[in-house]
């Protein structure tokens, strides 16, 4: 699944409940109890309904969506086993249209393929 976060609908000046952001981020409760274990911080600890101010959850869930990114040089693609981008053996390469076109002036686009240098697992990349 992948990793966005609304972080538009979280109000910065409001307290949230964990009820309120698992609703709000379409994700379970369990998921916003271990956030809190990975280091989002609450109003109280101690108190019941545990609150976490929206600056907080927004600011929490920009990190962790940043640290997902993975920027790529125009030869590298994205390696599917490695999760990391990698560059593709040599003749491994192939270029195929996915018959959808892009941008404002209605380019053709592609979908790169081939395999890792590293590992042999299958890289992808859309241009």
């Amino acid at each position: 699944m992948p990793k966005r976060y609304k972080t538009k609908l979280i109000r910065q000046r409001r307290s949230y409940t964990l009820e309120e952001i698992a609703k709000l981020q379409n994700k379970g409760k369990r998921t916003c109890f271990r956030w809190i274990e990975e280091g989002l911080s609450v109003v109280e600890i101690d108190a019941k309904p545990l609150l976490v101010m929206g600056y907080e959850l927004k600011r929490f869930l920009e990190e962790k969506q940043k640290k997902n990114k993975a920027p790529m040089e125009k030869d590298e693609y994205y390696c599917l086993r490695c999760k990391k981008p990698a560059k593709a053996r040599l003749g491994s390469e192939q270029i195929n249209p996915t018959g959808k076109k892009i941008g404002k002036d209605n380019r053709e686009q592609m979908m790169k393929t081939g395999l890792c240098n590293v590992c042999n697992g299958k890289l992808y990349r859309l241009s």
